[in-house]
């Protein structure tokens, strides 16, 4: 196996980990506001379920991108290509998450 196979698969475990802490968010029947990339919210949130929730689809989709990055380094295996692919790959989802970051802030952010 080369090193991008290794680099792969090591890259679609990850996304696997985010699906499943995604998952897990998703279904919690927490009175704790969960955060994304924290344990806990920055900010004071309105309806703790709901945002649990859309911080849980965040999750997923972030680690089916970190998924989708690690098949796209294993199905182009030439160097230039695979990395050009991935760095366009990362780009788009780095504006995908923001956006999306932004947007479940500004729907339950308690004013």
């Amino acid at each position: 196996m080369s090193n991008y196979t290794y680099a792969a698969m090591i890259i679609l475990i990850t996304g696997a980990a985010g699906v499943l802490i995604g998952i897990f968010e998703a279904i919690s029947r927490s009175k704790k506001a969960w955060g994304f990339g924290s344990l806990h919210a920055p900010f004071p949130v309105k309806d703790v379920h709901t945002y649990n929730q859309a911080v849980g689809r965040l999750w997923m989709i972030t680690g089916l991108a970190i998924a989708a990055d690690g098949m796209i380094l294993y199905l182009f295996p030439s160097r230039k290509m695979g990395i050009v692919a991935v760095v366009l790959a990362v780009v788009i989802y780095s504006i995908g998450t923001g956006w999306y970051v932004t947007s479940i802030e500004s729907r339950f952010r308690k004013k």
